[in-house]
């Protein structure tokens, strides 16, 4: 197994020959957002940090060299559309994306999960991948379940573009 810290969380980890990119976050410097513009600025402990342009330092290498030649696959945890899945979306160009899509919320921060408009988001803005719909009909606070996403998305035409796995189902990409 490698590991090699890219910058902040992401990672990228050759294990057993199969490559791994863990929470890429690769645009340029003081290119992304400050806390004083997100939804948790008032969670943030010192104001003198509301205003700082994240991230905070370069990519250590060019931005090709960050990523495997092979089929690329991109897993979006617990987030919804917005400017900087868009961006890194349209670097990464990945091959498969799997979407956390049940549009879990919570009164305080709002919706915390991708729903069926972000999922459409996602189609439009990978239209050569393969979107997998994951993290459904499992926690109290999910708004949509397969069923509400199914019917969601033929309703805006997009079921074909979107796998939706049942507990224990497989999908294999070559």
């Amino acid at each position: 197994m490698k590991i090699r810290q890219i910058r902040n969380a992401t990672l990228r980890i050759n294990f057993d020959g199969v490559e791994f990119l863990i929470d890429p976050w690769l645009i340029s410097k003081s290119e992304g957002f400050t806390f004083g513009q997100s939804p948790f600025a008032s969670e943030v402990v010192d104001p003198t940090q509301l205003d700082i342009v994240m991230p905070m330092c370069e990519l250590p290498m060019p931005f090709p060299d960050v990523l495997g030649e092979r089929k690329t696959l991109w897993i979006l945890g617990d987030t919804i559309w917005c400017n900087e899945v868009a961006e890194t979306m349209a670097e990464l160009k990945p091959d498969v994306v799997i979407l956390n899509s049940c549009a879990a919320q919570l009164k305080t921060y709002g919706r915390l999960i991708m729903d069926d408009a972000d999922v459409e988001s996602v189609c439009r803005a990978a239209p050569n991948a393969t979107v997998v719909a994951s993290h459904m009909d499992t926690v109290a606070h999910a708004s949509l379940t397969r069923k509400t996403l199914k019917a969601a998305l033929e309703k805006r035409g997009r079921e074909r573009r979107v796998l939706m796995p049942d507990d224990g189902e497989e999908y294999s990409f070559n």
